[in-house]
C-alpha cells in the first residue's frame, strides 16, 4: 500500500486519491449478516460494483443505491456490459441476473452501505457493535484498524475509507485488499466516477496452497500490488514530483527497547522519505538489535538512525551509526535531517561532523 501511494502520488495530488479497503472475512460475514445466499454473491456483487468507485457516504453513491436497490429486487435482468468481472472464488455463466433478493436482504445491503462504508473511525465501531464477534470477524476488524493505524504513521490518511461491500477483483485476495481511485468533479463540482489506478492485497492464501510440503518452513506471508499504468500516464498531471536520488546513501532506522517501536520506525522512515532520503526498516514488529544489524549487512547498508524508548533519559535524542567509518553520533531529532544532509555532502568521512 505504501509503496503503491508512493508512485502514484509522484503522478496525483494525494487528496484527489480515494482508498477502499476491505477484508475477505469481513466480505464473507457480510453476506451471513445481510443474507445473501452463495448462489446469488457473484451476481450481486456485480451490481454493487456499480457504485465502487463512488466515495463511501457521498451523495452520488447513495443515488446509485437507488438504482441498484430497484435491480437487487427485480427478476431477470440482463447483465450490464459495464459491470466489471468480479472474482469471488466461482464463474457466472448465467445469461441473466435472476435475483428477486428478498426485500429484507435488500434493506441490509442497504444498510450496510449507507452505515457501514466510510471512514475507519465511524465505521469499524459500527461493524464491531453489529456484527457477530466470531474470530474470523475480529480478526478482519482488527486488522483493518491495524492498517488504518499505520496508513496514518506514513501520512496516508486523507480519503481512507472502510468498504465492506467491495469484493476482490482476485480470487486469491483472501485477507486484507485495496482499491485506488482517482476521484475527478464535474463542472458543477460534484464528484463522478472514479478512474481506477491500483489495486493490491495480501495473498497468503495462494502461496501457501503452491507452498511444496518437502519446504521445512512454513510459507511466508505475500503481498502485492498491480498499477493501471497506461491510465495513470493518461490522466498523469504534467508537473511530475522529484524522484528521490538513488545514488544516496541508505539509512535503516533501527530501534532498540521499546518494545521495538514499529510505529515510531515508520513515522521516521516516512519523514526521510518526505526529505527524498532512502531510508528503510526492518519488517518486524519487535526486531532485536542484532536481526537488524544483520539486515543492514545482508543490504550493504552502512549508516543506522537509532531510537530509543523515549520515557528514559535519552529523550529527543537519536543515534546515528556509520559501520564502515566506525563512527556515532548522539542528534537531537530536529537536527536529524540537517546531520544527515551535511555528512553525506562529505560522505560521512569529516571528522568534524562527528564531534
Amino acid at each position: 500500500m505504501v509503496v503503491t501511494m508512493d508512485i502514484v502520488i509522484r503522478f496525483f495530488h494525494s487528496h484527489c486519491c480515494d482508498i477502499h479497503l476491505n477484508h475477505g472475512n469481513l466480505l464473507d460475514v457480510i453476506w451471513s449478516w445481510t443474507g445473501v445466499k452463495a448462489e446469488h454473491r457473484q451476481k450481486v456483487a456485480e451490481l454493487l460494483s456499480m457504485m465502487g468507485s463512488l466515495r463511501p457516504q457521498s451523495t452520488e453513491r447513495k443515488s446509485k443505491w437507488v438504482v441498484i436497490r430497484r435491480q437487487l429486487l427485480q427478476v431477470g435482468i440482463p447483465p450490464s456490459p459495464l459491470l466489471p468481472a468480479i472474482s469471488l472464488g466461482s464463474p457466472c455463466s448465467d445469461t441473466t441476473l435472476e435475483l428477486h433478493l428478498p426485500e429484507a436482504v435488500v434493506n441490509r445491503l442497504q444498510t450496510v452501505g449507507l452505515r457501514f462504508c466510510g471512514a475507519a473511525d465511524q465505521a469499524l465501531p459500527r461493524l464491531r457493535g453489529a456484527l457477530p464477534s466470531d474470530k474470523a470477524t475480529r480478526k478482519a476488524l482488527d486488522e483493518l484498524s491495524d492498517l488504518t493505524s499505520y496508513l496514518r504513521v506514513w501520512r496516508i490518511d486523507r480519503h481512507v475509507y472502510i468498504d465492506p461491500l467491495m469484493p476482490p477483483t482476485e480470487s486469491y485476495h483472501r485477507d486484507l485488499f485495496y482499491q485506488v481511485y482517482l476521484m475527478k468533479e464535474n463542472s458543477s463540482g460534484s464528484l463522478i466516477d472514479g478512474v481506477l489506478l491500483a489495486i493490491g492485497g495480501r495473498y497468503d492464501y495462494l502461496l501457501h496452497q503452491m507452498w511444496n510440503e518437502e519446504h521445512k518452513s512454513n510459507a511466508p506471508g505475500a503481498v502485492g500490488t498491480s498499477l493501471a499504468l497506461e491510465t495513470i500516464i493518461q490522466h498523469s498531471l504534467v508537473d511530475l514530483k522529484p524522484i528521490r536520488n538513488e545514488d544516496s546513501i541508505s539509512i535503516l532506522v533501527c530501534s532498540r527497547g521499546g518494545g521495538g517501536l514499529l510505529e515510531e520506525r515508520m513515522e521516521l522512515v516516512a519523514e526521510l522519505w518526505e526529505e527524498n532520503f532512502k531510508a528503510e526498516f526492518v519488517p518486524k514488529s519487535d526486531p532485536s538489535l542484532t536481526e537488524q544489524y544483520e539486515y543492514a549487512s545482508e543490504h550493504d547498508i552502512k549508516c543506522l538512525v537509532i531510537i530509543r524508548d523515549t520515557s528514559g533519559s535519552h529523550k529527543g535524542s537519536i543515534k546515528v551509526r556509520h559501520l564502515e567509518i566506525k563512527k556515532e553520533k548522539e542528534v537531537e531529532r530536529e537536527d536529524l535531517v540537517k546531520f544527515l544532509s551535511d555528512a553525506m555532502a562529505v560522505q560521512f568521512r569529516n571528522p568534524s561532523i562527528w564531534n
